[in-house]
């Protein structure tokens, strides 16, 4: 039953303090990948606010597509470790100081690695337009071997 405001905690409190608590738990609850270099901050909050809207509407879609992340992510693990345990076997071995774990698979998929594209001590650019090179979800998997080694604590 409808209850004004005036009389109490009505209807329309009861729904604006729901409402508000569900779009707060669900924004903090997205992770979006990491942003290109020359996002703007506009950008990044249209993006999440993208995200946050589907969510909202459509909870199982989301859902859907971090199954699929993670899919791709257990994937791109195997093929690591896989490529990792290969490379111990060879003469000489190649020895990593940081074992490869999900947190890696993760941060990989999600364009973590990015490296510098312009030649040491040059201000000209490799690339033009583009001073870094960012290994997307896409090409992690063929990058693997090349990728530096870095520690749970740095990621």
């Amino acid at each position: 039953m409808y209850r004004s405001e005036p009389d109490g905690r009505g209807t329309f409190g009861i729904l604006k303090s729901c409402i508000l608590t569900l779009l707060l738990c669900v924004y903090t609850a997205i992770h979006l990948n990491i942003p290109a270099t020359n996002d703007t901050k506009r950008w990044l909050y249209l993006r999440k606010a993208k995200w946050l809207v589907l969510a909202m509407l459509a909870p199982e879609i989301v859902v859907y597509i971090a199954w699929c992340q993670r899919q791709r992510v257990k994937e791109l693990h195997t093929v690591a470790t896989e490529l990792f345990e290969e490379l111990e076997r060879r003469e000489p071995p190649k020895k990593r100081t940081h074992p490869w774990t999900m947190t890696h698979s993760w941060y990989a998929y999600m364009g973590g690695f990015a490296f510098d594209a312009r030649p040491t001590g040059s201000a000209d650019e490799f690339i033009a337009g583009s001073p870094t090179l960012r290994i997307s979800s896409r090409n992690a998997k063929f990058m693997i071997g090349e990728l530096p080694e870095l520690s749970l604590r740095y990621i």
